[in-house]
């Protein structure tokens, strides 16, 4: 017994002599492990950003799905994680899906010792054809596979994990059309009125898409038949951008209403009605307003050849001013100091940090190199009339060897370094102009 304690005594005091943050650290790692796996296993192929979640004492933990992410070489995916979507005859295999607009994809993973087999079966959510060109992901390379009849087999290797992309009539989630933006204004996404107590009738904004928004209201109190002090019934009267006047009631617990807006730029206006167990009125809340909360998407950059923010050119060396025209093929042939000018105009009222990226991309569009990054800031208002040079001249060239010949220069536009890093990764498309 005197053993036990001694022992106990010693683990308590070695605890509490390592470091919390070094224990939470290594939590922090293993929860990524714990709840996706397909990170490891795909070498880091298969990646979503994620926000930390602090839980019980070190046991933290990893929340996915507010921004998109990549499976192997597919881009700007969302997860898609419902059931139905996909059916597999292994219990050992999980699963996932992710998509954006015209594409979908599903990770396997195997935790096995073994290679498993499976049956993999599409619902009918997923939007594919009968007949359907897919490509096989995983760690040691890259496959195609014709998928018939929504139904194919894959073999997904012991301890990793095997990714299946292909185009479908999905969309992005609604949510994504958010994802980018800044939020501007919320004043008008809350409001609280007082009838029996303080602040009984609560209102919120809860907002999905930029477009429309959703009403939620509810009245803060027990049931009657369990509370002397409850309510039996609560009644919302609401009117939307003005319009004729309506009514829910709501007689049961919790006390609460839900109205979509279908039009962002209408208020939604509303009431609410209290009454106790014998359905007297016992008061009505105050007439309170939601608005939806403004947000204000990435400012717009113009370029003076024509296009929108991340439109690109090519170029070929030394061009002047004129010689900037969109998608032009000719490609570089000459060695030396590339000099790259062109003008951007800012048609927002605040000033823009802007960076060109040029990269050297080869005959099939694949991408080369980094050749030159370029940071500037555009005042604002900079009109077509008056555009601010953004250019490499003089000072710092983009210089060409002779491995570069061949080669294509094009230069990406955007605001921030933060959304141009992607712009390394991928083809060039010469035909659209875009980076694939």
């Amino acid at each position: 017994m005197k053993r036990t304690i001694v022992f106990i005594c010693i683990f308590v005091i070695l605890m509490q002599l390592v470091s919390p943050t070094v224990m939470a650290e290594e939590n922090y790692r293993y929860a990524q492990q714990l709840n996706f796996p397909a990170y490891a296993w795909s070498d880091q192929a298969v990646d979503f950003p994620s926000c930390r979640s602090q839980g019980y004492h070190y046991y933290s933990n990893r929340h996915y799905g507010f921004a998109p992410g990549t499976v192997y070489n597919e881009k700007d995916m969302w997860l898609w994680m419902k059931k139905g979507l996909v059916t597999v005859d292994d219990r050992q295999i999980d699963w996932f899906g992710a998509k954006k607009d015209g594409r979908a994809a599903f990770v396997f993973t195997n935790a096995s010792d073994a290679p498993v087999t499976t049956t993999v079966t599409f619902g009918d959510e997923v939007g594919m054809g009968t007949r359907v060109n897919s490509v096989i992901y995983t760690p040691s390379g890259t496959n195609t596979q014709i998928i018939e009849n929504k139904t194919t087999t894959l073999t997904v290797p012991p301890k990793t994990t095997l990714a299946i992309a292909f185009n479908a009539t999905v969309n992005a989630p609604d949510y994504a059309k958010m994802y980018g933006t800044n939020l501007t204004d919320y004043s008008a996404s809350y409001a609280a009125s007082s009838v029996r107590k303080d602040k009984d009738v609560i209102g919120h904004t809860v907002q999905i898409t930029p477009d429309s928004y959703h009403a939620y209201v509810y009245a803060a109190y027990r049931p009657s038949t369990v509370d002397p002090a409850g309510i039996s019934m609560a009644i919302m009267r609401y009117s939307i951008g003005g319009d004729t006047w309506q009514a829910i009631t709501d007689s049961t617990f919790p006390f609460e209403f839900d109205v979509k807006v279908e039009d962002a730029a209408k208020d939604f206006q509303y009431k609410v009605e209290l009454y106790d167990a014998d359905r007297n009125k016992v008061g009505t809340s105050d007439t309170c307003t939601l608005k939806a909360c403004a947000y204000e998407a990435e400012v717009p950059i113009r370029l003076s050849v024509g296009g929108t923010r991340g439109t690109t050119i090519s170029t070929a060396p030394n061009p002047t001013i004129t010689g900037w025209n969109g998608n032009n093929n000719t490609a570089i042939s000459a060695t030396g100091n590339c000099f790259a000018f062109f003008k951007v105009g800012n048609d927002t009222g605040k000033d823009v940090d802007v960076t060109g990226i040029f990269v050297l991309v080869d005959a099939d569009g694949h991408f080369k190199r980094v050749a030159k990054i370029v940071q500037n800031t555009v005042p604002a208002k900079n009109t077509s009339s008056n555009m601010m040079n953004f250019s490499t001249l003089v000072t710092d060239p983009i210089v060409l060897t002779e491995e570069d010949i061949g080669c294509h220069l094009v230069v990406f536009l955007w605001n921030s370094m933060e959304t141009m890093k992607p712009c390394i990764d991928g083809k060039y498309n010469f035909a659209t102009g875009n980076l694939e």
